[in-house]
């Protein structure tokens, strides 16, 4: 552990507004009862009302260093700050109405301390009784699925190596008000894969009040400009009110079956030629969003025409294989 006069191994950085007593209580209390106890717990209190500053400042825990926004900032700038008060090895998000598992913090902590060469490290987590399942992955499959959805795990269960990012200067964009995680995650893997365990280590809660829940509009916003963002890296000649129509119809949306693998051809032939990502595997993803857009627009004879169309234009292959080849990776991540 780290032995440097008052500087903790960890730094657990956590941002609240507004949350909901109850949960933040729980949260809070998650962290402080963790088996792992070398650590630093910086709250932001990001101008929240006076009944939920009253309940950070009822703790009396050494290891809470409680900071007070004098105004509403947003979250993506109360993580910068948190990141510039840390003075930890390692960092580790929390949010603040979610619950870490006691052992959170020491799980993590080991597998980074015996792998140096993992910088990120996220977990599975249980989401209103149901397990998620994130899967590690080579870092050239990630960087693809990042064209049209988060490639990272779950915000809350990252811990992060402290000097990858002070060697790369990465930090919270915060032209990103939502979707800030998205945006870290492709920033970060232009130097480094993401790691994920395969242990449950965090409670992710879903409610009303969720920054992501209340704002999905705002959120999907942001996520699509990420997208368009990675589009863009592979020389498409197309405009931004496509691209844009393009994202919001990768699952459901505005755009019509033909012109949507109009675009989803050109991107993977514009690759071709810039090499921005792994051919085989955007080809791949392209043909799932292609079976996912077939899915939620089934309506009537177009549509199932347009199935047929696809599965004699062989893209269905290429969702076989590619299934397959996630089922390898996951056997198999150990190796990776």
């Amino acid at each position: 552990m780290n032995t440097m006069q008052n500087a903790p191994t960890i730094s657990v950085i956590m941002s609240v507004y507004n949350t909901d007593e109850k949960y933040l209580r729980e949260s809070i209390n998650s962290i402080l009862n963790q088996t792992f106890t070398d650590y630093e717990f910086i709250i932001i209190d990001d101008g929240s009302d006076e009944n939920t500053y009253k309940e950070l400042q009822s703790y009396d825990d050494k290891r809470i260093r409680l900071y007070r926004n004098d105004t509403n900032i947003g979250l993506t700038k109360s993580l910068n700050k948190a990141l510039r008060l840390a003075r930890g090895e390692y960092i580790a998000r929390m949010d603040a109405d979610d619950v870490s598992n006691p052992d959170r913090l020491m799980v993590q902590y080991t597998y980074m301390n015996t792998h140096p060469a993992i910088h990120i490290l996220g977990s599975n987590v249980e989401c209103e009784r149901r397990y998620t399942k994130y899967y590690n992955m080579p870092l050239r499959v990630r960087r693809v699925m990042a064209v049209l959805d988060n490639p990272g795990p779950p915000h809350p269960t990252v811990m992060i190596r402290r000097s990858f990012l002070d060697k790369h200067g990465i930090r919270y964009d915060e032209n990103y008000t939502k979707s800030q995680d998205y945006e870290l995650w492709m920033h970060s893997m232009d130097y480094t894969d993401i790691r994920v365990l395969p242990d449950t280590l965090l409670y992710y809660r879903i409610h009303g009040g969720q920054t992501s829940v209340a704002s999905n509009d705002e959120q999907a916003e942001y996520a699509n400009r990420l997208r368009i963002q990675a589009i863009r890296k592979t020389g498409i000649e197309a405009s931004d009110d496509e691209l844009e129509c393009f994202v919001r119809s990768r699952l459901k949306g505005p755009m019509k079956y033909k012109e949507f693998v109009r675009i989803a051809k050109q991107i993977v032939a514009s690759n071709y030629i810039t090499h921005a990502y792994d051919s085989k595997w955007l080809k791949y993803v392209m043909s799932v969003f292609i079976l996912k857009h077939i899915k939620w627009n089934l309506a009537g004879m177009k549509t199932i025409g347009a199935l047929f169309a696809f599965l004699l234009s062989g893209r269905l292959l290429y969702y076989i294989y590619g299934e397959l080849m996630l089922i390898i990776y996951r056997y198999t991540e150990r190796c990776v």
